[in-house]
């Protein structure tokens, strides 16, 4: 049984650590999807009523809708945000565990007691934590370009839809 409560507190509060840190990953993937749904939906509306407008040219004659710079703007801003969703969605290598076999025959092997193979453990679970939390930061200013990405192709389309 463990006998150092520090080292069992230092090994219990890593593993809480990566637990939290997984389902703030988890809800960044959720946040990133309702995006995406968010942008397909205005593409559809903004750009429906866009692309589907007819028109006339200037001799009167009937001609298709027109693809204005705008509504470009708008479509690649809306790509903007698939492609950041994509990277957010991407499985990177994220380290959320240990094996437990491996570090008990480790541990085994190097004589450890609890105590200290629970202090290990708790360096090990922090540097996991530590190179999670650096991808997991690129991919919050992913999502914050994509929330941006999706106002600006809204306004785009706007744009483009008051110039017909």
């Amino acid at each position: 049984m463990a006998t150092n409560p520090i080292k069992a507190l230092g090994y219990d509060e890593s593993v809480r650590n990566l637990g939290n840190q997984a389902g703030v990953l988890e809800a960044l993937r959720g946040r990133a999807s309702t995006l995406l749904s968010a942008a397909a939906l205005v593409t559809s509306v903004l750009g429906g009523l866009t692309l589907v407008a007819p028109a006339t040219s200037q001799t009167g004659a009937f001609r298709g809708a027109r693809i204005g710079d705008w509504a470009w703007a708008a479509i690649i801003a809306f790509g903007l945000v698939g492609i950041g969703t994509l990277l957010i969605l991407w499985p990177w290598n994220w380290i959320f565990e240990n094996d437990p076999v491996q570090f008990v025959t480790d541990g085994e092997a190097e004589g450890l007691d609890v105590d200290d193979l629970k202090g290990e453990l708790a360096g090990f679970n922090w540097s996991h934590w530590l190179s999670n939390q650096t991808k997991l930061n690129l991919l919050y200013w992913v999502f914050r370009g994509g929330i941006t990405a999706l106002v600006v192709e809204t306004v785009f389309w706007v744009l483009d839809i008051r110039a017909q």
